[in-house]
């Protein structure tokens, strides 16, 4: 009697579905965490580069007093161009009028120097732009806020004076925290955030505001 053999390693219809799905679920996770690595990664290249640029900027501490007279009576002075012309600002970066861009999330910088009275150098960083329809923080913003306070702004703590978030139109400012030698009492010293009221505060700062900026003194 001839017996017919049957392939024992076939596979259903349904079980081919289920290996392309799970195929599918990875591939999907994968490209995810790709983004979220890629993310970090433009904001660590993005902390190094203001870095650069506000160590170079305060090398000229001594010198501000010639270089801007008028500050001294309260008048802002814009740094971009002096950045530019002494080749401080990184090459896939752009200078236009007051303002800097970055390379990797075009997020608009400014710098100023306001007088040792008004506070000094000023650091801005524009947290969010400008959206018609910003209803909610974006989690890319508020990443962003965290990592620049833990890991850009927290490293000039000896040096500066106030971090500080301004909301658009000069509607208003709050305070996150002060530098070592400006800190006690009511001054809440910046070292001593947790990272759940730094994530509360770049939330603030992300939520329904357009234009919410992120401002570091330093005297």
């Amino acid at each position: 009697m001839n017996r017919k053999m049957y392939n024992q390693d076939g596979r259903s219809m349904i079980e081919m579905l289920g290996v392309l799905a799970i195929v599918g679920v990875l591939s999907v996770a994968g490209i995810s965490g790709y983004s979220k690595a890629m993310h970090e990664y433009r904001i660590s290249k993005v902390i190094a580069d203001y870095t650069s640029i506000l160590n170079s900027v305060l090398t000229l501490s001594s010198s501000m007093n010639k270089i801007a007279p008028d500050a001294a009576k309260g008048k802002r002075f814009n740094l971009a161009e002096i950045v530019e012309q002494a080749g401080w600002i990184p090459v896939n970066w752009l200078h236009q009028g007051n303002a800097l861009y970055d390379g990797y999330f075009h997020r608009q910088v400014n710098l100023e120097y306001r007088g040792k009275s008004g506070g000094g150098f000023i650091f801005l960083i524009y947290i969010t732009e400008k959206s018609e329809n910003k209803t909610e923080s974006k989690t890319e913003d508020i990443r962003f806020c965290q990592r620049i306070i833990s890991d850009f702004v927290m490293q000039y703590y000896d040096l500066l004076r106030v971090v500080t978030m301004y909301e658009p139109g000069g509607s208003g400012s709050t305070h996150l925290g002060y530098g070592k030698d400006y800190c006690g009492g009511e001054n809440i010293c910046l070292i001593s955030r947790t990272p759940d009221e730094i994530l509360e505060f770049c939330k603030s700062c992300t939520n329904n505001k357009n234009y919410c900026r992120l401002g570091i003194a330093i005297p």
